[in-house]
C-alpha cells in the first residue's frame, strides 16, 4: 500500500526539528526540548508535523477510512462509503449550518463549526448513525472528506436532536476526557479552519439499513470564527 508522500512526511519533520531547534539554540545552556516528536494520536506523525500535513494530532486516523495517517496516501480524504440505496429515511436534515453557530444551553454565539439539526419523523428512538461529509475549497477545488459512525447518538422519537463536529470535542488520543453529547471531533488541521477561502460542504446522513439524506451547504469566504 502507497504510504502519506515521503517527501512530504520528510519536508514537515524536518521543518518540525529546525523550529525546535532553532528555539532552543538561543540559550547555551538551553536543555533539548521534547517538543518536536510528541505524538499524542500515536500515528507515528509528530503533533507538529501534523499541522504542516493538514491531519489531527489527536486521531491517527483523521479521515476515518481505517487507514493509520502516516500508511495513507491521502490522510485527509476518501470516497464515499455510504451505499446509496436502502428504505426511504424515517428522518429528516432540518438545518445544515457552518458558520454563525449558536449555543442554545449557554445562550450565546459559538465558534463555527459543523452542525446538523435532524428530526426524527417515528416515534421510536432512531440510533445507528454515521456521517461522511466533504469540504470543496471553492477557490483552489481541493476536496478534503470525512467519515464517522455516530455510535450510540440517538434522536428521540417525533423529536429534533443536533450533531456538532468541532475541534473543542477530544479525539480518539483523549479518549477518556469527558465529551458532550452530540458532539464529535472535526480536524483543527483542515482547510475549514486553516484558510479563508470561501467553502462548499456536503453532508451525507445515513441511519443503518436506510438511504443516506444529503445537505449541501457553503461558507463565506473569511475562516472559521472563534466566535461571532
Amino acid at each position: 500500500m502507497m504510504k502519506l508522500n515521503t517527501l512530504v512526511l520528510t519536508g514537515a519533520l524536518a521543518l518540525c526539528m529546525g523550529l525546535a531547534i532553532s528555539t532552543h539554540a538561543l540559550a547555551a545552556d538551553a536543555k533539548p526540548t521534547p517538543a518536536a516528536n510528541v505524538d499524542t494520536d500515536g500515528d507515528g506523525i509528530p503533533d507538529q508535523a501534523e499541522v504542516v500535513l493538514g491531519t489531527d494530532p489527536e486521531d491517527p486516523d483523521t479521515d476515518g477510512d481505517g487507514i493509520n495517517d502516516r500508511e495513507d496516501p491521502n490522510p485527509t480524504f476518501l470516497e464515499n462509503p455510504h451505499a446509496k440505496d436502502g428504505a426511504p429515511a424515517p428522518f429528516v436534515i432540518v438545518k445544515a449550518q457552518v458558520e454563525d453557530n449558536y449555543d442554545f444551553a449557554k445562550k450565546k454565539d459559538a465558534p463555527d463549526h459543523f452542525e446538523l439539526l435532524v428530526k426524527n419523523n417515528t416515534p421510536a428512538d432512531l440510533v445507528g448513525f454515521s456521517l461522511y461529509y466533504s469540504v470543496t475549497d471553492v477557490k483552489t477545488g481541493k476536496v478534503e472528506a470525512y467519515y464517522k459512525k455516530l455510535g450510540q447518538f440517538a434522536v428521540p422519537g417525533n423529536k429534533e436532536a443536533r450533531i456538532h463536529f468541532d475541534t473543542t470535542t477530544p479525539g480518539p488520543a483523549r479518549a477518556t476526557a469527558a465529551k458532550e453529547a452530540g458532539h464529535f471531533r472535526a480536524n483543527p488541521n483542515g482547510s475549514y479552519y486553516k484558510t479563508t477561502n470561501a467553502k462548499k460542504v456536503l453532508f451525507d446522513f445515513k441511519l443503518d439499513g436506510y438511504a443516506p439524506v444529503q445537505a449541501t451547504v457553503e461558507k463565506a469566504e473569511g475562516g472559521a470564527e472563534t466566535n461571532d
